[in-house]
């Protein structure tokens, strides 16, 4: 990226929705609406590709060796190192339409972000074997527990273990201690939907791109813009161990 070198690696027959970059075994992993995921060496151009997954991809999230699909109301999940002969995913059905996936090392699992307002958090662990999970409403401060407003993406905050941020259809963006189920701080509210949101790889700061998303006839339909917020660590940490936040 410092020389400024642009390479195409290869295409889809349809959009390409989701990127993700394996260190581990130097892939390039895209997804898109041809209802496949395809697996390009960065090193020599050659790929592979899983063929007819029935559905759009709608997203996508690498976690070590572990790459988490999300195909309609369920979670595939496909080890990097088995995917040269009969490849078989590891299916987890949830009982809700969604629209992000992202997951985590440090808590052995993942969280989802639905259309219908949820945020699902499924352990994969051992040593989560009796504790299967949980689902939470999330909604704006000042809007109550029967809002519905879609969760367009989630992003884990890499310093502080369990912290995750939602942004949503409607512009808000909420910071979450997804393990002890509680809300931390919501933003201000952006001037138009979350379209995609994340932290720098200190966790010091969020990207968040606020943008129409063709979902909702009230998001307005102007340029697409990305704000840079800086989010105090001590503050996130002071909120998880208050005892005046309230759990969801």
């Amino acid at each position: 990226m410092r020389l400024g070198n642009i390479k195409a690696v290869g295409n889809h027959d349809d959009i390409a929705t989701c990127v993700e970059y394996s260190e581990e075994t130097c892939q390039v992993i895209t997804a898109g609406w041809d209802k496949k995921v395809k697996f390009w060496d960065a090193r020599s151009a050659s790929s592979r590709c899983l063929n007819n997954l029935g559905t759009e991809v709608e997203s996508m999230s690498l976690s070590g060796l572990s790459l988490m699909v999300a195909l309609n109301s369920s979670v595939h999940v496909y080890d990097l190192r088995y995917l040269n002969g009969s490849v078989q995913a590891k299916e987890h059905a949830m009982d809700i339409r969604i629209k992000c996936v992202r997951s985590n090392l440090d808590i052995e699992g993942f969280v989802v972000g639905s259309a219908d307002g949820k945020v699902s958090l499924k352990y994969l662990g051992e040593s989560n074997t009796e504790n299967a999970g949980y689902a939470f409403k999330c909604y704006p401060k000042n809007r109550g527990r029967h809002h519905v407003v879609v969760v367009n993406d989630i992003a884990f905050r890499l310093s502080v273990r369990g912290v995750i941020v939602t942004g949503d259809n409607e512009g808000y963006a909420t910071i979450w201690d997804v393990l002890n189920r509680k809300r931390l701080m919501e933003l201000p509210r952006f001037p138009n939907s979350i379209a995609s949101l994340d932290f720098n790889h200190g966790g010091q700061l969020l990207a968040t791109a606020s943008s129409y998303t063709y979902k909702e006839a009230t998001e307005r339909e102007e340029l697409p813009q990305i704000f840079i917020d800086h989010i105090n660590e001590e503050h996130i940490k002071s909120a998880i161990t208050s005892s005046s936040s309230k759990r969801v």
